[in-house]
């Protein structure tokens, strides 16, 4: 029974068993060839608050993704921070 459960719920079964649906409502499995991610997500600043009151950082702290501040902010003064956006590149 585990054999036919962990089948029935495993990657292939969930990508075959809507396949007819997905052909009907023109989706394809692969993404559309012209899409363009810009990776840039950010942390929302109640999180950040939480992140670094939990994990409390200290000593030489480095931000090497410092995107629109949120965590950064919320850091000790000093911190060192990187964001590409902002021409501090990590590997310059």
């Amino acid at each position: 029974m585990a054999r036919l459960v962990e089948r029935r719920t495993g990657p292939l079964f969930c990508l075959y068993r809507f396949a007819p649906l997905r052909l009907k409502l023109g989706v394809r499995y692969q993404p559309h060839r012209n899409y363009v991610s810009n990776d840039d997500i950010q942390t929302p600043a109640a999180l950040a608050q939480q992140l670094v009151a939990h994990f409390a950082p200290a000593g030489r702290i480095l931000e090497f993704c410092a995107g629109d501040g949120h965590i950064l902010n919320c850091l000790p003064p000093g911190t060192t921070w990187c964001e590409i956006k902002r021409d501090r590149d990590f590997f310059a």
